[in-house]
């Protein structure tokens, strides 16, 4: 699916909901399996987890990226990204029931700081990574780190190859590692 979009336009809320409407199903109740959409509140600042009423508004408020995209109005809320207060939602989906947390960290800090070295559990990462961040990371039963390439961010599908192929690198060794502790 991936490989079929143009990324930069999902960047607008309305192209980004009729992606949606066109591949997933309209309503949370007509899911298969539990989802949460997580998003921000305006002006507060407070993390909101959207379970119920259509898909496509909630996922489009999840990623209403702070400059880029207006905030959406959802039953009278105005909600950005989720990512503004919780990068790593491990913790919603403990509370959705999931027995087994697989995270995957497309963070751009996260990235940019796990190049330099430093990771959340280093001695430094205390100062540099956000404590809702370190707790996601516990809450992690598997975590997948891709080193996110600047130009996986340049449009065209050169771009979405070097994003696919870096998340299939980070998964394998987010696998191997897991095979390795299992094993000990």
């Amino acid at each position: 699916m991936a490989r079929t979009v143009f990324w930069p336009a999902l960047l607008a809320g309305s192209r980004l909901e009729r992606f949606c409407a066109r591949h997933l199903p309209d309503t949370f109740a007509e899911l298969r399996l539990p989802f949460a959409a997580l998003a921000t509140r305006l002006p507060s600042r407070e993390p909101v987890t959207l379970r119920e009423g259509r898909l496509a508004s909630a996922i489009s408020a999840s990623c209403a990226l702070r400059v880029v995209r207006r905030p959406v109005v959802r039953e009278g809320e105005r909600l950005k990204d989720g990512g503004i207060v919780c990068v790593l939602p491990t913790e919603a989906c403990r509370a959705l029931g999931a027995e087994f947390v697989i995270a995957s960290d497309v963070w751009e800090l996260g990235s940019l700081l796990r190049g330099l070295g430093f990771h959340p559990r280093h001695p430094y990462g205390l100062r540099v990574y956000p404590s809702h961040y370190r707790r996601a990371v516990r809450h992690a039963d598997l975590l997948v780190t891709p080193a996110i390439p600047p130009a996986g961010y340049v449009p065209g599908a050169p771009a979405v190859e070097r994003m696919i192929a870096a998340g299939e690198r980070a998964t394998q060794r987010a696998l191997a590692a897991f095979g390795e502790g299992a094993a000990a």
